[in-house]
């Protein structure tokens, strides 16, 4: 697979590189970093600004033929820098520079041997070494598959200065396409060198990295041993080059040299390499973390990319976004680009990175959506109380202004709906019911229930529930198609809601009243009629003296009401008017006509 997309990515790009003079040598593609690596060769060698150049170029082409599925790094580098020779064509671009070989056979205790590439000729390579004082060359043979006797691998010596030159060139690339603050990358860098030194020394004592704050200079300093004849490169100096360091330097004495980060050698390059990178993205996904964390409950606008075990992936240009199939109001069919303005729910880190969860069924996306199109909800003046929505259906807002000269409802509708209006459309064509929000619990549940008329609501604190009496032709538009009515402004007000007609609340009266009118009055049987005193006898058969669940259309409840009140006995509520009984809580005009009636007809006699 990834040698394939090599190869693709190689046809693709090469023709276009070489009209603008540049090589494309090599095309990697790291998958467990999803990172492409395009390595380029031009004469006179290649700058940042090459590399720059050809990210410009080869990423639009990329995007366009979309051979990579996901996001992915972009990386453009120079294939001297952190690269074995291989070819011959290698071998002839690099003739008079210095080089570093690996062997499989030790000479003098030495696998490693830093020099210059004399000449090609006939698949040998000429190298003079370095520290040969009588400056004597050495023929060594390439092969691609050595024999023990063979050179293992050929590298331009990035050892000394290459290696700091990749390092600076992966910074700047880097730099280019984040935000982060320069001192992340001067930490990365120390940490990436000083991991090297640990490798190469087995340890980082006595290892010093100085790094000047625009990452023009790297110098980095190791403790090496000053020998008369040297045999090991990395842990020990000449005395001659010694003398030039430290113009007092004694035999067997260690001394602080200033090395090229590239002496390092090819295996501490790379893994300082990965490390810096590592190091930078660390960064980099804990400053996207931040910066997320803090919208926690904002909106976000986000594009649609693709869809992952159901879920939507959008592009939030920093990063990526997770919009959970749950979260999604009806089914979808987004095509890759489309616009999306969700509600950043939930933000966390594992191990890939933050991970944004993203939703559009949450009431929260609606608050701040009236936030945008209604200046008055941004400023506080007109403030929502409480929503509740059956996602991609219907919504019920409720809204009350903190100046009585706002009409709440008026100003988040708009001119013609103009401002409700966006908000549906945002939201795909759910409905939304704006309505009045009211402190007392009976009239927010009417209003609740717009657009129904209710006649009362009769509420119990006590179990948070409350009976509502509709007009019987209401009954049907307070319930809604399949409920939907009810349960929204169950759901807004936080009370339990039993809708009843008109009607049915009339035969359940007459039922009441039919099972407890002129119920027989129980006296003590204990107590004889010769024992009694006939002057505090209370005389039953007076008007007075009845109980009021005796009248007609009178229960236990209605006739403590009545009593609450001030309207004790029969001969009160005969003297009342009509007006004033179907006034009280709970009776209305046909209940309190029968109680008058009732009380009126005792008293007649």
């Amino acid at each position: 697979m990834t040698s394939s997309l090599a190869s693709s990515v190689s046809d693709l790009l090469s023709p276009v590189l070489a009209d603008e003079g540049i090589e494309l040598v090599d095309v990697e593609y790291q998958v467990d970093t999803q990172t492409l690596k395009l390595l380029i060769h031009k004469p006179g060698g290649i700058s940042i600004e090459d590399c720059q150049q050809v990210s410009r170029i080869a990423n639009p082409i990329l995007d366009v033929h979309d051979m990579i599925l996901g996001t992915y790094n972009l990386e453009v580098a120079s294939p001297g820098l952190n690269r074995p020779l291989i070819t011959e064509a290698d071998f002839r671009r690099n003739l008079g520079r210095k080089v570093q070989i690996e062997v499989s056979t030790t000479t003098e205790n030495c696998s490693q041997f830093n020099g210059t590439l004399n000449q090609v000729s006939d698949g040998k390579i000429l190298l003079t070494l370095l520290f040969w004082k009588d400056g004597s060359n050495c023929n060594f043979r390439y092969c691609s598959s050595p024999n023990p006797t063979d050179v293992v691998k050929f590298w331009m010596e990035g050892g000394v200065h290459t290696m700091n030159n990749d390092l600076v060139m992966t910074i700047r690339q880097i730099m280019d396409q984040t935000e982060l603050p320069q001192t992340i990358f001067i930490e990365a860098i120390e940490a990436a060198l000083y991991s090297a030194a640990k490798r190469r020394y087995g340890s980082t004592r006595g290892v010093s990295i100085k790094i000047d704050p625009e990452l023009e200079n790297i110098r980095c300093f190791v403790p090496k041993k000053v020998v008369e004849i040297m045999h090991h490169f990395a842990t020990e100096i000449p005395i001659e080059e010694a003398l030039k360091v430290k113009p007092d330097a004694q035999l067997d004495e260690v001394i602080e040299v200033e090395i090229d980060p590239s002496e390092f050698g090819r295996i501490e390059a790379q893994t300082a390499r990965q490390i810096l990178v590592q190091k930078i993205k660390e960064a980099e996904r804990e400053q996207i973390y931040q910066e997320y964390k803090e919208q926690e409950g904002e909106i976000i606008t986000g594009y649609f990319q693709r869809t992952e075990r159901g879920n939507l992936i959008l592009d939030l240009e920093r990063t990526e976004g997770l919009l959970p199939y749950s979260e999604v109001p009806r089914p979808h069919d987004y095509r890759r680009g489309d616009a999306l303005k969700c509600l950043i729910v939930e933000v966390n880190v594992d191990q890939k990175g933050p991970q944004i969860i993203l939703s559009r069924t949450h009431n929260g996306l609606i608050a701040r959506l009236f936030e945008i199109e209604v200046p008055e909800v941004y400023d506080g003046l007109v403030r929502i109380m409480a929503i509740a929505r059956d996602p991609g259906d219907r919504a019920k807002v409720a809204v009350i202004a903190t100046d009585e000269s706002i009409d709440a409802v008026g100003t988040c509708v708009g001119v013609k709906g103009s401002r409700v209006q966006t908000v549906v459309r945002e939201l795909e064509g759910e409905k939304i019911d704006l309505l009045p929000w009211n402190q007392d619990p009976a009239l927010f549940i009417a209003n609740a229930l717009q657009p129904a008329d209710v006649v009362r609501v009769n509420v119990n604190d006590e179990y948070t529930s409350a009976e509502v009496i509709v007009p019987d032709d209401q009954l049907s538009l307070a319930i809604g198609r399949r409920g939907q009515n009810a349960r929204l402004a169950a759901k807004l007000t936080g009370w339990k809601i039993d809708i009843r007609s008109e009607s049915e609340t009339d035969t359940q009266f007459k039922e009441e009243i039919a099972g407890e009118l002129f119920k027989p009055v129980k006296t003590d049987s204990s107590s004889s009629a010769d024992e009694s005193d006939p002057d505090e006898t209370t005389d039953l058969s007076h008007p007075a003296g009845l109980d009021l669940t005796e009248l007609e259309g009178v229960g236990t409840k209605t006739a403590e009401l009545l009593r609450d009140s001030g309207f004790s006995t029969v001969e009160s509520i005969a003297q009342a008017t009509l007006e004033e009984l179907s006034s009280l809580p709970g009776i209305g005009s046909k209940t309190a006509e029968k109680i008058h009636h009732a009380a009126s007809k005792i008293l007649s006699g």
